[in-house]
């Protein structure tokens, strides 16, 4: 979403004395619903309410998955093929945040599955058109759940051959599926 304020302009007039700049997940508040924004060059590809065990999705990596959470994989896709040095953490402890976040929303986005494609080019590169690989991380990103929770469930479910899981861990540089 093109908007010309940025975002972290805007908090700052707006929201000011609610803004916490997190570090790591220790710096999240607990116990309380949050609103929770990951930016990406300025613009928000995370912007949640919800409590810490939800608001830790804006510090996946490649090491850590939030479970389950619809923007893993979308963090981690951008985290896999972005500028590391492009993040943004933001964490507003409103006294409102469900009606923070929707203004939010509204004025910058940040609820959408969007991938540049420049980020899909690099997933999919060398992977075979039309293959049961691209059908798995098609349907796994286009999932109205939590794709990489779709992806340990069809791996539970045996859906998914040796060969195929191989594939997808390197994709994804997963480490395990549990």
């Amino acid at each position: 979403m093109v908007n010309e304020e940025k975002i972290i302009d805007y908090l700052k007039k707006n929201y000011r004395d609610e803004i916490i700049y997190p570090e790591s997940t220790d710096d999240i508040p607990t116990e309380k619903q949050l609103v929770y924004i990951l930016t990406y060059e300025e613009d928000p590809i995370v912007l949640g309410r919800g409590k810490k065990i939800r608001a830790r999705v804006i510090f996946d990596d490649t090491k850590t998955i939030t479970k389950p959470h619809k923007k893993a994989l979308l963090v981690r896709l951008y985290w896999l093929y972005g500028d590391k040095t492009k993040f943004k953490r933001y964490i507003l402890d409103t006294t409102d945040p469900a009606k923070v976040e929707k203004e939010l929303h509204a004025k910058f986005g940040g609820n959408k599955n969007d991938i540049p494609q420049e980020f899909k080019n690099k997933l999919f590169d060398g992977v075979e058109e039309g293959s049961r690989l691209e059908l798995i991380l098609q349907q796994a990103f286009f999932s109205s759940y939590d794709g990489l929770a779709d992806i340990r469930k069809w791996n539970r479910h045996k859906l998914l051959d040796k060969s195929l899981l191989s594939q997808i861990k390197t994709k994804l540089k997963l480490v395990d599926l549990k």
